[in-house]
């Protein structure tokens, strides 16, 4: 390919601003993928396989605080004061509960909102007796969350939990039963095929990656080839408030160590687990998974974390979502053209393939009601719009795009697995971010600010 195609790949797209109100498929909208009208392009096609990292810790802790939400939101209907008590119990656990005060004037949150654990006299004459008895006592049970993961609120770059470790155990027995059909699907073939895969350095996406991989790195290694698995800062999640811990590296932990670092949480989860000692099959089973999971994770390529991989999310500010933008094109160009091989695969997160989407969203009408129902799969349509949905936990999503020198756009989206976008699923299924609940420091929902279509 010529050097002219690889410097002006994707260089004319027109990425939408996420903070549009627009809806997908409008005017604004329609503009995506827009290409150079100079010659006509010789275009090509690539399929680049998703998966997304299962649950984590973090995850657990937050959808713990959401669910306690949903209960409060019945006594707030009966005239209880909404709660935030746990944002406060968040800050001081994270060290930034001085800091994030002194947003507030006179400690008071922002946006009218009353914290029942900062209620001042005044506020208290304002409550009914029964009203501010029961806001106190959802205000207590979200500090009782938040105080049960206290552990983890005091850790970043958390690992799977429990129930995430499960949904990369059941997304590796799915991929190893792939293996063995006859005649798998067209979508399955690039998942069967792909043998280059770049991974998230973050812990959750390490595990997950290393037992989704797990089936095709024994395959591989039984007929004489070798998996290419190189763990990339570029396939980060996409940081969106200065309370995304998840985000956060854990420091000194670089090169090397990721692995360890790794191998020796996945066999503290594994280890917490409770079996039975007598069950010598299981107990055999998981020492074979280990085994096999373990020497997958020792052949990634860690060339690329040597250094320091991550940014501190203490410094968050919203204009750094203008070169997260810049960081997901140049992510899709090294996967569209720099890699040449013909599949590739991405293991990472779920704001970083929403992002990915929303800026290689279709331009044709009728081509993104095609990608809406394929990412429904069967799902109802009152459901979240796609376009700002998230893949579910260890989902894995086939992506089509077709690309030429002046720029790409997804023509085709396949789920394997009966996989779904998260607002299929029930809502303890749904895991949330940090601006889903009620503990940033800022409300404001509008993430990305407008950019410029050149690819940086």
């Amino acid at each position: 390919m010529a050097d002219g195609d690889v410097l002006g790949i994707l260089s004319s797209i027109s990425q939408p601003s996420a903070s549009s109100n627009s809806v997908p498929g409008s005017d604004v909208c329609s503009q995506q993928g827009v290409f150079s009208p100079k010659s006509e392009p010789v275009w090509r096609t690539k399929n680049i396989v998703l998966i997304r990292h299962g649950r984590s810790s973090w995850n657990e802790f937050l959808g713990a605080h959401k669910r306690a939400q949903w209960e409060e939101q019945e006594l707030k209907r009966q005239g209880a004061p909404k709660s935030g008590g746990v944002r406060n119990v968040l800050r001081s656990m994270v060290g930034r509960g001085e800091a994030n005060a002194s947003a507030y004037p006179q400690g008071q949150p922002k946006s009218g909102h009353t914290d029942l654990l900062d209620l001042g006299e005044a506020d208290l004459q304002k409550q009914s007796t029964g009203g501010f008895w029961q806001g106190v006592r959802g205000g207590l049970k979200h500090v009782g969350n938040a105080l049960n993961h206290a552990g983890k609120l005091n850790q970043v770059d958390h690992p799977l939990s429990a129930g995430g470790l499960a949904q990369a155990r059941q997304l590796r027995q799915q991929i190893t039963a792939l293996t063995a059909e006859s005649q798998p699907s067209q979508a399955a073939t690039s998942l069967l095929r792909c043998r280059r895969w770049y991974i998230s350095p973050f812990l959750r996406a390490l595990e997950t990656a290393a037992y989704a991989l797990s089936p095709l790195h024994r395959i591989a290694q039984q007929q004489g080839q070798q998996l290419q698995l190189r763990v990339s800062p570029q396939a980060n999640e996409i940081v969106q408030t200065s309370m995304s811990l998840d985000c956060q590296g854990k420091k000194g932990n670089v090169g090397f160590k990721v692995v360890t670092r790794a191998v020796s949480k996945l066999a503290e989860t594994i280890e917490e687990e409770e079996d039975d000692p007598s069950a010598q099959g299981v107990l055999q089973d998981k020492q074979a998974e280990l085994a096999d999971v373990v020497a997958t994770l020792c052949t990634f390529d860690i060339t690329e974390i040597a250094q320091v991989w991550w940014t501190d999310v203490s410094t968050f500010k919203k204009e750094n979502l203008k070169a997260e933008d810049a960081r997901v094109k140049s992510l899709v160009k090294r996967l569209l053209v720099e890699d040449e091989d013909p599949v590739v695969g991405l293991v990472a997160h779920s704001i970083l393939f929403k992002r990915m989407m929303q800026l290689f969203w279709p331009k044709d009408r009728l081509r993104q009601e095609e990608i809406r129902t394929a990412l429904r799969n069967g799902a109802a349509q009152d459901t979240v719009d796609p376009y700002e949905d998230k893949v579910m936990n260890c989902g894995t999503l086939v992506l089509t795009f077709r690309y030429h020198s002046g720029g790409a756009e997804i023509v085709k989206a396949v789920f394997l697995f009966d996989g779904h976008m998260e607002s299929a699923l029930a809502c303890d299924r749904q895991t949330q971010d940090p601006d889903d609940v009620d503990i940033q420091e800022d409300n404001d929902p509008s993430p990305h600010s407008p950019h410029s279509p050149e690819l940086l």
